[in-house]
């Protein structure tokens, strides 16, 4: 199993971080059903929301086989989902543009994080995952 650094930046020289061989799509969904089951003992409600990198929609890249099994297993389990797949694939459809409103572009033209733009969207999404009353009730501070 090879080991690299992760990351320079977040590396402080001492952490290593090691490659496994692995399915990807069961990985995840046994980290997320070992969750599931800290979280249900709480009744506490968790949500997955799952991004794809800008490029992927340009390319006109599908949905990773991984990625629906995760998706599978997180709604089998429970979990709300948010996908953003289908709004940005929509934004595309209109034009590349205004999909590039969506993320930070580098000076070469690649995709970096999501622009404010492009968080507003995936706010918005979560938002619409969340329970009205959840929404509506605000904590205000004791006088």
């Amino acid at each position: 199993m090879p080991v690299f650094f992760f990351d320079w930046r977040f590396s402080n020289g001492r952490t290593l971080f090691a490659t496994a061989s692995n399915t990807p799509g069961k990985t995840s969904c046994h980290l997320l059903e070992r969750l599931q089951r800290r979280l249900a003992v709480e009744h506490i409600p968790a949500m997955i929301v799952v991004q794809y990198p800008g490029y992927s929609y340009i390319r006109m890249h599908p949905r990773p086989d991984y990625v629906e099994d995760v998706l599978r297993c997180a709604r089998d389990m429970g979990y709300g989902v948010v996908d953003e797949r289908e709004p940005l694939s929509q934004i595309v459809q209109q034009s590349i543009a205004k999909l590039r409103e969506h993320y930070v572009m580098s000076p070469s033209g690649t995709y970096g994080q999501m622009s404010a733009q492009g968080n507003a969207l995936i706010a918005s999404l979560i938002a619409s995952h969340l329970p009205p009353l959840g929404r509506a009730k605000l904590a205000l501070p004791m006088p």
